[in-house]
Formats: structure tokens, sequence, C-alpha cells
């Protein structure tokens, strides 16, 4: 019995001496998910040694709870918002967005999630219930548009400030004085003859 369990444990650390690096990092971290006092010095110390450290992804967190929200239960109609959603994104970011624009583009749909499902409440309260007893619900929808609306004028401005800026260079500057400068001298000399032509007697 006591020579099973040593061969055990001789067999468990040869597994953990022939993981690499980064499988040794990746399963302290998934003790730590479990341990509250991990501590979190090794914690960052582990995520900074991985060529690819686990992410959080908080948008698509609230996306689902955005959802399970509106429509409990029902994973179909879950799934077609969620594909509507990512077609929003997909093109208010267009083909090519810089990591800006799709920073943006992910807000401009999220409120455009959130738009539509304070339209559907706001409908169907008002349908159902009294005009008095729905006006939470507009005010909601009225919020909801406005942080639409922003999303969207955030992203022009966004795309605005990456458009490039038009550059004069400094011989562009110095032949376009050479330029007004010999413009000028003809000016005058042309001015001088006329004024000479006039002083001459007939």
């Amino acid at each position: 019995m006591a020579k099973s369990k040593a061969r055990e444990t001789a067999n468990e650390e040869t597994a953990v001496t022939e993981m690499t690096q980064e499988e040794r990092d990746r399963a302290f971290l998934r003790r730590a998910e479990a341990d509250p006092l991990a501590s979190r010095a090794e914690i960052r110390a582990a995520m900074e040694r991985m060529a690819d450290p686990p992410r959080t992804n908080m948008a698509g967190a609230g996306e689902n709870a955005l959802l399970e929200a509106l429509m409990p239960g029902n994973r179909v109609k879950q799934e077609c918002m969620r594909r509507e959603i990512a077609r929003v994104r997909r093109e208010v970011a267009g083909p090519h967005p810089s990591a800006l624009e799709a920073l943006v583009a992910e807000r401009v749909a999220a409120c455009w999630a959130h738009l539509q499902v304070t339209e559907a409440l706001y409908t169907s309260f008002l349908t159902m219930g009294t005009a008095a007893g729905s006006l939470p619900h507009h005010r909601r929808m009225e919020i909801a548009q406005r942080r639409y609306l922003s999303a969207i004028k955030a992203l022009a401005q966004v795309r605005r400030l990456q458009l490039p800026a038009v550059q004069v260079s400094a011989d562009q500057v110095n032949i376009g004085q050479t330029q007004n400068i010999a413009h000028g001298q003809n000016i005058a000399e042309k001015q001088v003859n006329v004024g000479g032509g006039n002083t001459q007697s007939p």
C-alpha cells in the first residue's frame, strides 16, 4: 500500500516536471479561481509569463444578461437577437476598423440592443396597461435613445479625428513665397513703366 502511494506521488511529480511553464501557469490559475485568498502578485506574475493569458469578456457577459432578462429561457430567440447585435456591430465598424473604431462600434451595438429592449417593453406595457403606467418605460426608452445617439456621435468623432491631416512641406511654402515675390516685382515694374510713359511729352 505504501509502495503504491509512493509510486502515484512519483508519477504526479514526473507529470508536473514534464509540464511546460505555460501549462503550470494555467493549472495555477485554475486553482486560484477557487481560492479567494490566492496571491494577487502570483496571479499577475503567472499572467505576465503566459503568451496567451485568459481574458474576460465583460461586454459578452452584459449582452448575455440582457438577453436572458428579455427572453428568459428561450435560447432560440436569444441567439437570434445575438446575431442581430453582431450584424449591427459588424456593419457599424466597417470592413477594416481601427482598434478605437471597433471599441466604439461595440458600444453602438450594445446601445442599439438596449434601445430595442426598452422599445419592446414600452410597447408591450402600453398595449396591456395604462398610459400613465407606461410613463416609466417611456422615460427609459428616451434615455436609451439618447445613449444610442451619443454612441453614434462618438463613433463619428473618432472617424473624423482619424482622417489624415493635410501637410504642407517647407519646400512648397518657399516655392509659393518665391512665386509671390516674383509676381509682385513684375507688377511693380509694370507700374513704373506705365508711370514713366505718362511723364513723357507727346
